[in-house]
C-alpha cells in the first residue's frame, strides 16, 4: 500500500518522541495517546509548526504587539522550513501561500511507512492554473 503525504508519519521523529515523553508521559495529554499513531495527528502538528514558526519570525523581526500584517509578513518569510525534517520543506511568498505543495510517496512495509523518495512538487503548472481560475471565479461571484 502506498500513500502521498507531506509529513513524516509515526512516532519515530524526535518531535513525536518529545511529545510522548513530556506531554503524555507527564499525563498532560488531551485525549488518548494512541491518536499519535494517526497521520492526522502529525498533519495537525505540521500545520501548527509552520504557523508558530511564522509568528516567531514576526516577533523576532517586528516585536510585539502582533498584528495581522506582522503575522502575514512572518509567514511570508518562511524559507525551506521543514520543522527539523518533520514536514516537506515549506517556502511561503506573497504569491504562494501554499508553501510549495511538496509531497512524497510512502509505502507500508507491514510495520511502518517507509519513504520511497524525496519530497516533490508535481504538476504545479496545472494546480496553479486551477487555483487562479477558481479564485478569479470566486472573486467575481462569491461561489
Amino acid at each position: 500500500m502506498k500513500r502521498g503525504t507531506n509529513v513524516v508519519g509515526g512516532r519515530d521523529h524526535p518531535l513525536m518522541q518529545q511529545i510522548q515523553k513530556e506531554v503524555y508521559g507527564a499525563n498532560k495529554g488531551a485525549g488518548d495517546p494512541k491518536n499519535m499513531d494517526d497521520i492526522y495527528y502529525n498533519t495537525g502538528l505540521a500545520m501548527y509548526s509552520s504557523l508558530f514558526e511564522g509568528v516567531k519570525l514576526a516577533i523576532k523581526k517586528d516585536g510585539w504587539p502582533l498584528t495581522p500584517a506582522k503575522i502575514k509578513a512572518g509567514l511570508e518569510s518562511l524559507r525551506n522550513f521543514d520543522a527539523n525534517g518533520f514536514i516537506a520543506p515549506v517556502t511561503v511568498t506573497a504569491k504562494d501561500h501554499g508553501g510549495g505543495g511538496k509531497t512524497r510517496i510512502d509505502m507500508w512495509d507491514g510495520a511502518k511507512w517507509v519513504p520511497q523518495g524525496d519530497w516533490i512538487a508535481a504538476y504545479t503548472d496545472v494546480v496553479d492554473g486551477v487555483v487562479k481560475e477558481q479564485s478569479s471565479e470566486f472573486a467575481k461571484t462569491g461561489k
